[in-house]
C-alpha cells in the first residue's frame, strides 16, 4: 500500500460547500444587520423630531407648536419634513383632559418599505400639561 498525499475530489468538495453555506450565512446576517440599522436611523431621527415638537409644545404653547403645521382641524394639525431623502410626517393631538389640564401626543411617521406612511413605521410620545394651553 502507497499513502497518496493530497485531498480526493468529494474531500475538496465537501470543504467548498462548507465555505460557500458560510460565505452565504454572513451575507445574510450582513443584510439584516443593514436592514436593522436602516430601522433604527429611522426610529431615532423620528424620535428626535417627535421629541423636538413636543418640547416646543411645553415650552412656548400650543399655537406656537403648531403655527408652522398644516391645520387639519380644530385639535389635530400635521407636518411633513424631509430628512436625507426620507419624508417623516408629524402628527400633534390635543385632547382636553379637564377643564385645567390638556394631552398632548406627538406622532411620527415615516414611509413604509411600500412608500407609505402606516402604524408599523410610526412613534408616538404624550405628555400632559396644566393651564389649557
Amino acid at each position: 500500500m502507497t499513502a497518496d498525499k493530497g485531498f480526493t475530489i468529494i474531500e475538496a468538495l465537501v470543504v467548498l460547500s462548507l465555505l460557500g453555506f458560510g460565505i452565504l450565512f454572513f451575507l445574510q446576517n450582513s443584510f439584516l444587520a443593514m436592514g436593522l440599522h436602516d430601522r433604527s436611523r429611522k426610529m431615532s431621527e423620528a424620535l428626535l423630531l417627535a421629541q423636538g415638537r413636543l418640547e416646543l409644545l411645553e415650552a412656548r404653547g400650543w399655537k406656537k407648536a403648531v403655527e408652522d403645521c398644516v391645520a387639519e382641524g380644530r385639535a389635530r394639525y400635521r407636518r411633513e419634513v424631509t430628512l436625507r431623502g426620507r419624508r417623516y410626517r408629524l402628527l400633534l393631538e390635543r385632547t382636553p383632559l379637564s377643564t385645567s389640564l390638556d394631552g398632548f401626543t406627538v406622532t411620527c411617521y415615516w414611509e413604509g418599505p411600500a412608500g407609505a406612511f402606516s402604524r408599523e413605521s410610526s412613534l408616538s410620545l404624550s405628555s400632559a400639561r396644566s393651564g389649557g394651553r
